[in-house]
């Protein structure tokens, strides 16, 4: 135990978020990712499929340049952004 600790230590954060989510975006960024808008809502009609689900997918799949989920929230889906 202890020696992963140590190694945990040794490692910067981003090393860590790599190790921790090897598929998803770490890129830094101050712009955020918007959701495929289309995806989530064909995603929805899924039976046991709920908007959290969704966000903490897109939370995972973008760490560093996800909207919190009171913000995506905020934000509504209107017809013209569904093609």
């Amino acid at each position: 135990m202890r020696k992963i600790i140590y190694v945990i230590d040794a490692l910067d954060d981003q090393q860590l978020v790599r190790l921790i989510y090897p598929t998803s975006d770490v890129r830094v960024s101050n712009q955020f990712q918007l959701p495929d808008w289309a995806e989530v809502l064909q995603e929805l009609k899924r039976k046991g499929i709920t908007k959290h689900l969704l966000w903490e997918e897109y939370t995972q799949a973008y760490p560093n340049r996800s909207y919190s989920y009171a913000q995506r929230s905020g934000h509504t889906i209107k017809p013209d952004m569904v093609q």
